[in-house]
């Protein structure tokens, strides 16, 4: 892969010269808005994933394809967070550590949120489509921005993300602390006055409910996760007032092909 030629693209796309054609425009503004390094890998797995589609024995050995591609421009372009690296920027750092499990680790250093994000040997192209482009063109406030690739101690490739920090908490937490007054323990049911708070903000932004609680779709979108760990407020406000803003931190979209949105092939073309 010519990696001078790639990062001339990704350049390209940064400046608005050329525009990348696989999300609505309005989304593609997502991708950039991850930055610089988010547009140069979205290159390469567009290239790659174009490259292997249809001449490997099953999609997962294309995603394995792009990973291993991605993984050689990362460590090419310097943005590869070895274990080390890892520790001593990010790890050692850190204030505060959660770890999700299957999904990621998230860090809190300063003022800022990391979060190493497993792409669970799903499409790394799609991956950076839903988790970084969509989620930054919806939620603006708390965009993705993409610093690097890593990998664990299994081999299996995540993203090194950073997030701005919300000075709040997540409506689950408020909950858990307020539980007599709101009906008692959430873990096993959600209380009514949550699920009504989550979905009054959802239902004005012009989504419906989905198939599943916490998944909300229209004809554009659907968001899966947008549940009360997922999502969080400012210090000092009532996360059930009708006027508190949500800070919707970690949720799951993706283009609702259902409704005939679809991810077109991955393509640059001079922006017109």
């Amino acid at each position: 892969m010519d990696y001078g030629r790639i990062a001339e693209l990704a350049d390209r796309v940064v400046r608005g010269d050329a525009r990348i054609y696989r999300l609505p425009r309005k989304d593609e503004a997502g991708r950039i808005a991850a930055g610089r390094i988010a547009v140069e890998a979205s290159c390469v797995a567009g290239e790659e994933f174009g490259t292997h589609t249809g001449k490997c024995g099953s999609e997962y050995e294309v995603y394995e394809r792009v990973e291993q591609a991605l993984k050689q421009w990362a460590v090419h372009t310097g943005v590869w967070y070895s274990l080390q690296r890892l520790e001593d920027e990010i790890v050692s750092p850190a204030e505060k550590v959660i770890d999700l499990g299957v999904e990621s680790v998230v860090y809190f250093v300063g003022g800022s949120v990391y979060k190493v994000m497993r792409s669970n040997h799903h499409n790394p192209l799609l991956y950076i489509d839903n988790r970084l482009a969509l989620h930054n063109s919806l939620f603006p406030d708390v965009r993705y921005e993409l610093l690097g690739i890593t990998e664990d101690e299994h081999r299996e490739q995540q993203f090194v993300i950073r997030q701005p920090k919300v000075q709040g908490e997540t409506i689950r937490e408020y909950a858990l602390r307020n539980s007599s007054k709101y009906g008692g323990g959430i873990e096993a049911d959600i209380t009514k006055e949550i699920y009504v708070a989550v979905n009054r903000k959802m239902f004005a932004w012009g989504f419906e409910q989905g198939l599943y609680p916490y998944q909300y779709i229209n004809d554009y979108y659907r968001i899966d996760d947008a549940n009360p760990g997922n999502i969080m407020f400012l210090d000092g406000h009532d996360p059930f007032s009708p006027a508190t803003e949500f800070f919707f931190i970690d949720t799951a979209p993706k283009l609702n092909v259902d409704a005939g949105m679809n991810y077109l092939d991955f393509e640059i073309t001079d922006n017109k």
